[in-house]
């Protein structure tokens, strides 16, 4: 299976809000999100349940893309795939039901975690060893 990633002159540049919501949603078409979907600071609500979110930046060197799938149906295996690159993203919106995200979510970890591993994996060059008697 093949996948190819078009990237459209000036969407690719176009800056994008991304939310992770906790909830499932079994749909996978377009919707008028903007139209009912509208947070206010670190507050919002989705079908009529509170929510609050934290903006989280990416960890550091790493962009996030927003793309869009040209097939809305199934993909049979083998079959080759195509998606549009719409937007980039920098930060995103984390929401929990009824509290505030925390700094203990695994979420969080994971970020923190990225960023230590990308100095732990640096090239740090020669490095001088002092011994001290």
């Amino acid at each position: 299976m093949s996948i190819e990633i078009v990237c459209a002159e000036g969407d690719s540049l176009r800056r994008s809000a991304a939310h992770l919501l906790p909830c499932d949603i079994q749909y996978d078409g377009g919707a008028p999100v903007s139209r009912y979907f509208k947070p206010n600071g670190d507050e919002a609500a989705f079908r009529g349940r509170h929510l609050c979110g934290m903006e989280l930046p990416l960890p550091a060197g790493y962009s996030g893309a927003v793309l869009q799938d040209t097939k809305q149906a199934a993909v049979a295996d083998g079959e080759e795939r195509r998606w549009m690159h719409r937007g980039t993203i920098d930060t995103f919106t984390y929401w929990k039901h009824d509290e505030k995200p925390t700094e203990d979510e695994t979420l969080l970890k994971v970020i923190r975690w990225a960023n230590v591993a990308s100095v732990l994996h640096a090239d740090h060059g020669e490095v001088d060893v002092v011994v001290i008697e």
